[in-house]
């Protein structure tokens, strides 16, 4: 139902950043401070309460694509990476109201859908996993 990112590069707005998911989800801009901005966006709100099967992430005017169905796990911390800066899933929230806190311990696997900038380091990313029973849209 929701992902909140960091997004880690110049500073992004709905002129320089747009999603596209095929179900009008909306995007959120949060302040812009030390090369980092929270970034969230929240499926339509009207059935099926759920982002769409790709998300369609342009910045700058390069597009990446994060798969958002139930057939592949999303990742807590996961990354999607632009010549100009990337994006890391930082958050989520559930059509059921579950959250990343309610994750004990879920099981580790690579984390980036894309080559990240030198803006984030991928040895200094955390590998945690969200479970597919928390994934945060429902096929």
């Amino acid at each position: 139902q929701q992902l909140t990112f960091t997004w880690t590069g110049p500073e992004v707005n709905a002129s320089t950043f747009t999603i596209q998911d095929g179900r009008g989800s909306t995007v959120a801009f949060g302040p812009y401070s030390g090369g980092m901005q929270a970034i969230t966006v929240t499926a339509v709100v009207a059935p099926p309460f759920k982002l769409g099967s790709n998300l369609q992430m342009t910045a700058f005017g390069e597009t990446q694509t994060l798969h958002t169905s139930c057939s592949q796990p999303l990742y807590l911390y996961q990354i999607v990476g632009y010549n100009v800066g990337t994006l890391q899933i930082v958050g989520f929230l559930n059509s059921d109201s579950t959250t990343e806190a309610d994750c004990s311990s879920p099981p580790t696997a690579p984390p980036s859908t894309a080559q990240p900038t030198t803006a984030v380091p991928t040895t200094a990313v955390p590998t945690t996993a969200v479970p597919t029973t928390a994934a945060p849209t429902t096929a």
